[in-house]
């Protein structure tokens, strides 16, 4: 069967709604469908936003998608205009076939007429037949560079208030507009080192945000931590499609276990998840922008050296601020990378955790580019 691969239209915005239901097979299988508006969700994700979509000769049905975008963000201290590639669905019976390599083949036409110095996509860890495909560089395919995992963090507010410590000498407030520009300049002097990080363009806030939206650690006046506490569900889901058949007969006696350890408990099949993003969350280090001293074996990754002091406690004023902005039964979400200092504070809170690979890409005839900072996922722009 012979397929067509053009960059979506207007009128398109139905049938990728309903791409955006097909789940991501795992141990827990989701997926992420949008709301109403399939290209105000998206736009969330950046700017001159490129949807290419392959669709059937014969019928004209739309069977995949993927979206290649803008971002002004920070890369190596520097702020540059990346391009962030995401949102691949292909119906099942279609992945991995020529389809695929089609696609990017348009995309790399586009990119030559758009290059970017940097460009960069995640892929979840456990989809290892994209990362198969992917890594190979085959057929046309751009190479995909290795930079490390992301882990993605699910944490109840009881569980945020039983594994942190409260913090004394540190003030926490909601912002106003009066501090705009105090909580951009902020972000502007602690954020560029962090790879990926968004730029606050003009003492704007990024996906129509408000400054009270942002929660604000001070210390002995100044700000040294902020984030925003975001309800994603405005624009788009997430929703359980269902367990693996082991995970499903022992759901029951794991949600108790959850439940005594203030865990977040698996969803019935068929649920959205209730949670919330921490959005933009940045901690001042004091200047210290090294990567976190790692030792690594196989897939294991062990941590020496464990910070004390300021950056912790400044960390847990802010998930402690989080949890308290969001309904009892909600989950927090946020995204850390693994060689971040704060991953194994993070890792020790109960929780829900998926790791998802983060690379840089490039075409063969583009010179290839690492994170010389430790590198930021903003889970709000995925």
């Amino acid at each position: 069967m012979s397929c067509s691969v053009r960059f979506a239209r207007p009128e398109d915005g139905e049938a990728l709604l309903s791409l955006t239901r097909i789940p991501m097979r795992g141990t827990v299988s989701v997926s992420f469908p949008h709301n109403d508006d399939f290209f105000a969700a998206e736009a969330l994700k950046g700017r001159d936003l490129k949807h290419f979509l392959w669709s059937d000769d014969a019928s004209g049905e739309i069977f995949g998608f993927g979206l290649r975008c803008e971002k002004k963000v920070y890369f190596n201290s520097q702020e540059v205009t990346a391009e962030y590639l995401g949102s691949l669905r292909l119906r099942p019976e279609k992945r991995w076939s020529r389809a695929l390599f089609r696609g990017y083949e348009l995309l790399r036409e586009y990119d030559a007429e758009h290059p970017a110095p940097v460009c960069f996509t995640t892929i979840v860890s456990d989809n290892t037949a994209a990362v198969r495909v992917l890594e190979g560089g085959r057929c046309g395919l751009p190479l995909y560079r290795p930079q490390n995992r992301f882990r993605t963090i699910l944490v109840t507010p009881a569980a945020v208030r039983a594994d942190t410590k409260k913090t004394n000498g540190l003030a926490v407030c909601r912002g106003t507009e009066s501090e705009r520009a105090e909580i951009c300049e902020f972000y502007r002097r602690t954020a560029r080192h962090l790879d990926f990080f968004p730029v606050f363009e003009d003492d704007h806030f990024p996906a129509q945000l408000a400054a009270s939206d942002f929660l604000i650690v001070r210390e002995n006046g100044a700000i040294t931590a902020c984030g925003a506490v975001v309800d994603p569900r405005k624009y788009r889901q997430i929703h359980i499609d269902g367990y693996a058949p082991w995970l499903r007969l022992c759901r029951p006696a794991v949600n108790t276990a959850l439940a005594l350890a203030r865990g977040p408990r698996l969803p019935r099949p068929g649920a959205d998840l209730d949670h919330r993003i921490l959005a933009y969350w940045c901690i001042s280090e004091d200047g210290r922008a090294e990567r976190f001293p790692v030792r690594k074996r196989g897939r294991v990754i062990y941590w020496k050296n464990m910070p004390k002091g300021a950056p912790p406690a400044r960390l847990d004023a802010l998930l402690r601020a989080a949890a308290d902005a969001i309904p009892r039964q909600s989950l927090l979400m946020l995204a850390v990378h693994e060689t971040s200092r704060f991953f194994p504070q993070l890792c020790r809170m109960t929780h829900w955790g998926y790791d998802s690979n983060l690379y840089t890409v490039s075409w063969p005839d583009r010179p290839t580019v690492d994170c010389a900072n430790v590198p930021y996922l903003e889970l709000l722009e995925v």
